[in-house]
């Protein structure tokens, strides 16, 4: 700082002045070298970080007579070390905070490799099925997959291989016995590279649904099949509402095998049309008007 001179001390910023003296005396005392990382204070006010090396000089008689060694600018490097430091620590988060999201989710979350083998699964996820996490992890994901649902977990890999996520309703044995159904998302893992290297697959517990679903499937296939062996024809009709309102016609949308004798036509011919369509102006309005009734 111009020609004054001042001590060494001054020079060293004050938070680090205490530990900086500590370290040297300790080295002093034991007769060793020293290296430690502080701050200076620059003639301008500012802060640089710093790297020393040094050791004590001693007389014959073992008096300390001098500190010598070097001293390396190194506030570029300490920069560049913080910023790592505190990507790595916001990477630690985001970890931990996965984890714990994952962990206490009430869906299954699975993270699998290219080759399908479970690399991390959530313990909810694993009770979820009656399993414990090592009893799945290292184990191929699908091995845990009702066989008649493998084609569909198949193209779902394949979906994700190439870089597009997926879902599909999949069967997933349970521990106990049985099979329980999961609405499977699956997404892929990318590298730096942004090559999928792995999987990401989350499961949401759809057994009631599916459940629901079929006994749906089993009503309407017995209301089909009451509706083919009545003797008398039957059909199904939807009103077609246009924009300005009322009814306008009525649409044939099922009918049971006696009308497709009784009209003279197959299915697949008057499925979709409307009642003007299929009869005569005068019985159409009849039955049109009878229909416009009965709906109200």
């Amino acid at each position: 700082r111009d020609s004054a001179v001042i001590s060494y001390a001054q020079v060293i910023h004050p938070d680090d002045r205490e530990p900086v003296w500590e370290a040297v005396q300790k080295a002093v005392r034991a007769r060793t070298t020293f290296e430690l990382n502080y701050r200076i204070v620059t003639a301008g006010g500012g802060v640089k970080w710093v790297w020393e090396q040094g050791c004590g000089v001693f007389s014959d008689s073992g008096d300390l007579l001098a500190l010598e060694g070097f001293i390396t600018d190194i506030s570029s490097k300490k920069i560049a070390d913080d910023a790592l430091l505190d990507r790595e620590r916001e990477l630690a988060a985001s970890r931990e905070h996965f984890r714990l999201l994952a962990e206490n989710s009430s869906d299954m979350v699975v993270r699998k490799n290219r080759d399908g083998i479970i690399e991390w699964i959530a313990p909810s996820g694993a009770a979820m099925l009656g399993w414990l996490p090592e009893e799945l992890v290292g184990h191929a994901f699908g091995e845990f997959v009702h066989p008649d649902d493998l084609d569909a977990l198949r193209s779902l890999h394949a979906t994700v291989d190439s870089g597009v996520a997926g879902q599909a309703d999949l069967r997933m044995r349970v521990r106990a016995g049985g099979f329980r159904w999961l609405a499977v998302s699956l997404r892929p893992a990318f590298d730096a590279n942004n090559r999928v290297v792995g999987r990401v697959a989350s499961g949401r517990d759809i057994q009631s649904e599916a459940l629901a679903r079929e006994t749906l499937r089993v009503q309407q296939a017995r209301l089909r099949a009451t509706l083919d062996c009545l003797l008398d024809p039957h059909v199904v009709l939807d009103p077609a509402r246009p924009p300005g309102g009322g009814i306008a016609d009525f649409i044939i949308t099922d009918a049971n095998p006696a009308a497709c004798q009784f009209l003279g036509l197959p299915r697949e011919d008057f499925l979709g049309k409307g009642l003007r369509q299929i009869f005569s102006p005068v019985f159409a309005g009849k039955l049109l008007e009878a229909a416009r009734v009965t709906l109200e």
